[in-house]
């Protein structure tokens, strides 16, 4: 948290850092897998699209082959590529190994507004596999209840009725 807050004071005063948890499903015709689904947690500044991507958490049903996950922004813009081992949009097949990447555009809020496909490659295939179907979503955010100004101004005149009501009880009882 000191490391956000640090984050968002050194920033311009136009920054707007996000956190969020954007949930990810995508479809496949051919590959070893017919559909991919999972999580990530990023944490990033709608405003200056060159700086850091952090990645907080990452689940799939890639299974662990696919970590560790890192995420950068595409060509300076407002939108977010995530994956491993694939440098940008390009995976290489003939390395042997597990690869995958996804991406999507985000507005000034954080929402997503177009998911592009997920790509992936598995051991042994020497084949890549794009998704039919991708969707990207940003989880709700569920902010606790922050009492109105009107709210607390009737809480703090009841509390001061209450306070002058025993007061007067105190006064007349022993009167």
């Amino acid at each position: 948290m000191a490391a956000l807050a640090a984050t968002m004071v050194a920033g311009s005063a136009n920054a707007t850092v996000i956190t969020a948890t954007y949930d990810f499903t995508s479809v496949f015709t051919s590959g070893p897998n017919s559909a991919i689904s999972g999580s990530i947690g990023l944490t990033y500044d709608t405003t200056n699209y060159s700086g850091t991507v952090a990645v907080n958490n990452f689940t799939s049903t890639l299974g662990s082959a696919y970590t560790p996950v890192t995420a950068s922004y595409i060509n300076n813009s407002n939108s977010i590529i995530f994956g491993d081992k694939c440098t940008g949009a390009v995976c290489d097949v003939s390395s042997g190994t597990s690869q995958f990447y996804n991406a999507f555009y985000f507005n000034t809020s954080g929402d997503v507004t177009f998911s592009m496909y997920l790509v992936y490659s598995a051991p042994g295939t020497n084949s890549v596999y794009y998704s039919t179907s991708n969707v990207v979503t940003r989880r709700a955010v569920v902010a606790s209840p922050t009492p109105e100004p009107a709210s607390w101004a009737m809480m703090i005149a009841g509390f001061g009725l209450v306070g002058v009501a025993m007061r007067r009880r105190v006064a007349l009882a022993f009167a």
